[in-house]
């Protein structure tokens, strides 16, 4: 089996390439619609924009947040808040609104379709409702009144609508009749996937499955043991998921084929730019934006923000992406610079240390330069570079190192990317880096590993959790009783780290409670009905 790992060590960090920004006030949690020459995308604060970089062309209060991604459908922007859907032109007017009770998502293909409280609404080009289902309406003599479990958000094609709900999939002819569901189990909020015939979703148990669209049959199942977040990317014989256990899998023939790890949870859609030469992925975490190599997952920029960015989508030559604090950013794909080594705010004593960095151009090898405080730019050497510095010789207090790189096409354009350390007197306390399973079952052993900034085994760690002290040397076996148990993971010299790991049990007192009870029923109507009844029999044959 092929399989290459690749750590994307958490403390990396990258401005890469800020080719402009935009403030719009409030938060941007959706993925940006690109809509012909303007970028289209929504706040917390319920305003929808069109930006044309760097300006603001016009702009649209709704009546609240907007709960989903903004989505095109002909020459109409459609946008949602959690009680109704609005259709925008192309100059910012209303064409029209409807009010539905609890709207979740939309997707668009020959109509618009509304994932609510009430199941799927497929709406006309006018707003007017075209046809409803709930469901349960495929069973004979059925009629819901209400969901059980909410909707998630709907792949849409010009022939099938295709939702989760509970622990099946459903797919729905756009005509508005039923056309099959399959028992999977729960599936992230994210859209499914169609490529060649077969719908790629993932569960909330770690099971990516390629499902016959025809039928609903599985065509392949792999398990990656996490709950996979985004929906499936399909690129060159591979289907790459994201997980909100901080992992990029790429899979081919039911094998991973390689395995990339990120600062944290992958937000539900990825964009695949398969510009001429190159494939890259790009995707946000719940920290920073990553541009992967599909061939092999290795990271060739990472941008970090200050806020949760949103899902990226691509502009241009630019990734666009909204943020929690207010700001539309496009990101120059071209080239970029990334700081792996040292940290943001580290702490760093007087002692010789060695800046770690990654280079990337998209027109051949760059050239990279860095700087060190008000100091000269200075030449460094390879893709994955470094340089020797000696903190002692500059004063204490705040420390700026920059990068940037330059190719056939010129100079990378400021603001570079830059970090800031904080140059102390004394010893600093080192950051150590902790990997480790978001979920496990109970009592059962596990390991964590820890590593230091240049991804050695600390030795001597000690972990506290769930009442018990453990020791080890880079790995430490851990296991744990049932419950969210808090960890912490403490060494001399080191910055202490804690988390929380959810420690889940075999089946629950209540639920074997219950398995004795329905025994106890069944033992019980037994006696005293059929038992009975036999009975009865045998004494009236005895007296005939």
């Amino acid at each position: 089996m092929k399989r290459a790992i690749v750590l994307l060590l958490l403390f990396s960090l990258c401005f890469a390439g800020e080719a402009w920004k935009v403030d719009t006030g409030a938060g941007v949690d959706t993925q940006p619609l690109v809509f012909g020459s303007r970028i289209i995308t929504g706040t917390t604060d319920g305003k929808v924009y069109a930006v044309e970089p760097p300006f603001i062309k016009w702009s649209y209060s709704v009546d609240g947040a907007l709960v989903c991604d903004p989505v095109s459908f002909g020459s109409s922007i459609i946008v949602a808040t959690e009680n109704k859907v609005y259709a925008l032109d192309q100059y910012g007017g209303l064409q029209w609104e409807t009010e539905l009770p609890g709207i979740r998502a939309v997707a668009a293909s020959d109509k618009i379709y509304v994932a609510d409280d009430n199941g799927i609404q497929a709406l006309n080009s006018d707003g007017t409702l075209s046809w409803n289902f709930m469901p349960g309406m495929e069973e004979d003599d059925n009629s819901p009144s209400t969901l059980s479990h909410p909707i998630t958000a709907p792949l849409a094609t010009p022939n099938y609508l295709v939702f989760g709900y509970g622990d099946y999939i459903y797919a729905v002819r756009t005509t508005g009749t039923f056309f099959w569901k399959k028992e999977i189990g729960h599936t992230w909020d994210a859209p499914p996937t169609l490529s060649a015939n077969t719908l790629y979703l993932g569960t909330s148990e770690g099971i990516l499955y390629g499902l016959d669209m025809l039928n609903g049959n599985v065509k392949s199942a792999t398990n990656l043991f996490e709950q996979i977040s985004t929906t499936p990317v399909v690129n060159l014989g591979q289907v790459i998921v994201g997980t909100s256990a901080n992992h990029v899998y790429a899979i081919s023939d039911n094998e991973v084929e390689w395995e990339a790890e990120v600062d944290g949870r992958v937000t539900h859609k990825m964009f695949l730019s398969t510009s001429p030469g190159s494939n890259v992925l790009y995707l946000t975490t719940t920290k920073s934006l990553y541009a992967l190599d599909t061939y092999n997952g290795s990271i060739l920029f990472k941008h970090a923000f200050l806020d949760w960015p949103s899902p990226p989508n691509m502009f241009n030559a630019d990734v666009i992406v909204g943020t929690e604090e207010g700001r539309l950013y496009g990101i120059d794909s071209s080239k970029a610079c990334s700081i792996l080594y040292p940290e943001m705010d580290e702490q760093l004593s007087d002692a010789e240390i060695t800046v770690k960095g990654l280079s990337y151009s998209a027109y051949g090898t760059p050239s990279t330069e860095i700087r060190i405080g008000e100091g000269e730019w200075i030449p460094v050497e390879g893709i994955r570079w470094s340089y020797d510095m000696d903190t002692s010789v500059y004063p204490y207090g705040v420390l700026d190192v920059e990068c940037r790189v330059s190719d056939s096409t010129g100079i990378e354009t400021e603001p570079y990317t830059k970090i800031s350390v904080v140059h102390i007197e004394g010893t600093a306390e080192e950051i150590m880096t902790v990997f480790y399973p978001s979920s496990v079952r109970a009592n059962t052993e596990f390991q964590i590993a820890v590593v230091d900034s240049s991804g050695a085994p600390i030795s001597g760690v000690e972990l506290t959790a769930g009442g018990q002290e453990f020791q080890g040397d880079g790995n430490i076996t851990v296991s744990l009783p049932p419950g969210i148990q808090e960890v912490e993971v403490a060494r001399p010299g080191y910055q202490t780290e804690s988390f929380t790991i959810d420690s889940k049990d075999e089946p629950t007192l209540a639920y074997i409670t219950g398995i004795l009870f329905i025994i106890g029923l069944a033992a019980y109507v037994y006696f005293l009905f059929i038992r009975k009844e036999k009975k009865k029999k045998t004494i009236i044959e005895e007296k005939h």
